[in-house]
């Protein structure tokens, strides 16, 4: 079975310069607790997000010192436009050979502007660039009845991918290009009140039923740290529908060490 992805975003907490050193103090912990291969999976169980200016010195550094590590790196964002005259924007196409992944549709993005239809845009420039779209989902409401939660985020997710496939990528061809979906509570993140494992499961069964019977891996993201990192795997791990393949970790993905315990709780079925 594939092991969980867990997916370390940044955001602007860092220099690139400090970024490099958290790189560089995760990649010797791994080596140091024996984790070299990752448990031998083809997909890397763990991905970088550093800042847009960090992406260049984290990703050389992995390369050039660790390449026996299955550590990947990722975007936290890319344009909605392709090559051109777009000054400041981040092309998704200018990011082949740093990042192998891109974070698209963050909470915090939408908050600063981002709609639907740019989110699918994206989507299609990442997907076109031969970048891993990350799309992030959520709800705003902790009250909310699953009955409610559940059509919200599944929303999200069916209007960015429409929009992606009226650029040219249908949902059959994100997913053969490794579409992944991240569902990240508003309520949840920096609260210390994440999500039961049985809300995100509902999440999921949503996502996926509405992916019409693709294989559309679904991520869980808000308030995780090492203490109940393997809540949401581990419960769900061998559910036929519903299961998590992974996390999108946030403020303790900043710690090395606390990654790495994550990494560990996650990936380790308890016994």
């Amino acid at each position: 079975m594939q092991q969980p992805l867990i997916i370390a975003n940044w955001k602007a907490n860092l220099s690139p310069g400090e970024e490099v050193e958290r790189a560089r103090s995760i990649a010797q912990i791994a080596l140091e607790r024996g984790l070299s291969a990752f448990n031998g999976i083809d997909t890397p169980t763990l991905v970088l997000a550093p800042s847009a200016v960090g992406l260049v010195p984290v990703a050389s550094l992995l390369q050039r010192e660790y390449g026996n590590l299955a550590i990947e790196v990722a975007a936290q964002d890319c344009s909605a436009e392709g090559i051109g005259a777009h000054t400041g924007e981040l092309v998704a196409a200018n990011l082949v050979g740093i990042a192998a992944s891109v974070i698209i549709g963050h909470s915090e993005r939408r908050a600063a502007g981002d709609t639907d239809s740019s989110i699918g845009r994206k989507i299609a420039h990442a997907a076109a660039a031969g970048l891993r779209p990350i799309l992030c989902v959520g709800d705003a409401t902790q009250s909310a009845a699953t009955e409610a939660r559940v059509p919200e985020v599944v929303g999200q997710f069916e209007r960015a991918t429409a929009q992606a496939a009226a650029a040219g990528w249908p949902l059959d061809r994100l997913v053969a290009a490794g579409l992944v979906v991240a569902y990240e509570p508003l309520w949840a993140i920096g609260s210390h009140t994440p999500a039961t494992p049985m809300d995100a499961m509902a999440v999921a069964r949503g996502i996926q039923g509405a992916g019409n019977g693709l294989a559309i891996p679904v991520l869980y993201g808000g308030s995780v740290d090492a203490g109940n990192a393997a809540s949401w795997c581990d419960e769900t791990r061998g559910q036929a529908d519903g299961a998590l393949s992974g996390l999108l970790v946030g403020g303790a993905s900043l710690d090395p060490r606390e990654l790495l315990d994550i990494v560990g709780a996650a990936t380790m079925p308890r016994r």
